[in-house]
């Protein structure tokens, strides 16, 4: 049994924060020990504490900033005392801090999005698509750098796809920033209004833009037809209420919220951005459109509220993708081994 540092400073319940949750899941399912490091009063400690796993440890370290020293030594002095074999990190705050504190333990850094500059001189980068890791390649062509996709955990591999509601509910779910490209979906959706099509929509998250996207959604005179919930804890309590799920993102690194929409066998609505494209097949287990295609984005909503049984096959195509390429039991083992791999160069450099 191994002993390994899952860290991850950010506040928030978004993707990279689950992430770090499915990441702490699969060591311990293969029988290691992980201690989670994370901000006090950050969300993912709740759901840090429903694991209940004997071999998982929670240490909270306050941190005010990426160059907050005091931090960086508390974490230091824990790394010493606990004596991890490796450090996994989410985020750049993350990397920065273990990268300093680590001394001579090496960190695999995960890369979930495009800001790269503090990960790399990490021991192991582990990207989580194709086209990041080629991105941080050609950054740095001396880092040492793996592709691993983000996982989730399947709880059901077989789904009983229940019949559109009256009206359909339409679910897009994120960080409420104008990357995920969430005013799109709005004026979408005014689309589907203005053509009498029926529906409903709830677009879950917080973020920046909540008030404006809020706004904007009156303005469309969508009030009555849109809800926003905020976060949700539990992404099943989403997942259930919704008869597909749309993607509207105008820059997305991966899309964790689709391999969720999969493993519910949801039909989905994707942009072309770059982790999407390498998940979704066009037209057998999602519809894919242009980024920032107002247009399209509202014809391929209108395709499956018009068809629910087109919907339901792409999510049964969909439901085989996460089963088959992204479920926590093989990435888990994939991580174990990019991890043993990692302890094992480090022992002999030492």
């Amino acid at each position: 049994m191994a002993h390994y540092f899952n860290i991850m400073l950010g506040r928030g319940l978004g993707g990279i924060e689950r992430a770090f949750i499915n990441c702490a899941e699969a060591l311990l399912a293969r029988g290691h020990r992980v201690t989670c490091v994370a901000s006090p009063k950050a969300a993912v400690i709740d759901e840090l504490g429903k694991i209940k796993h004997p071999n998982l440890q929670i240490e909270l370290l306050r941190n005010f900033a990426v160059w907050d020293c005091f931090a960086i030594q508390r974490l230091s002095n824990r790394i010493t005392k606990l004596n991890p074999d490796a450090i996994l990190t989410h985020g750049t705050r993350a990397a920065t801090f273990a990268r300093r504190a680590a001394k001579h333990v090496p960190v695999a850094a995960f890369a979930h999005n495009y800001s790269i500059r503090r990960l790399l001189g990490a021991e192991v980068i582990f990207a989580i698509s194709k086209h990041l890791k080629e991105t941080i390649e050609a950054a740095d062509a001396t880092q040492n750098v793996v592709m691993i996709p983000n996982m989730i955990r399947m709880t059901n591999t077989e789904v009983a796809q229940k019949p559109f509601q009256n009206p359909p509910v339409i679910g897009s779910m994120g960080r409420f920033v104008q990357k995920k490209g969430f005013a799109d979906l709005l004026d979408a959706l005014a689309l589907l209004k203005k053509n009498n099509i029926s529906f409903k929509a709830m677009i879950a998250g917080d973020g920046e833009e909540s008030a404006a996207l809020k706004e904007k959604a009156e303005k469309l005179g969508l009030s009555a037809l849109v809800s926003f919930p905020g976060w949700i804890k539990n992404p099943d309590d989403f997942y259930n209420q919704i008869d597909f799920f749309v993607l509207p993102s105008l820059h997305e690194p991966f899309g964790i919220v689709l391999l969720e929409a999969f493993a519910k066998a949801l039909g989905v609505v994707s942009t072309d951005t770059e982790g999407p494209s390498e998940i979704v097949t066009r037209g057998k287990n999602a519809l894919v459109v242009e980024r920032g295609n107002v247009q399209a984005l509202a014809d391929a909503m209108k395709t499956l509220l018009y068809d629910p049984a087109y919907a339901h096959n792409l999510g049964k195509a969909g439901l085989e993708t996460v089963k088959t390429e992204y479920d926590m039991n093989s990435v888990g083992r994939r991580i174990e081994t990019e991890l043993q791999q990692l302890v094992l160069a480090n022992t002999k450099a030492a």
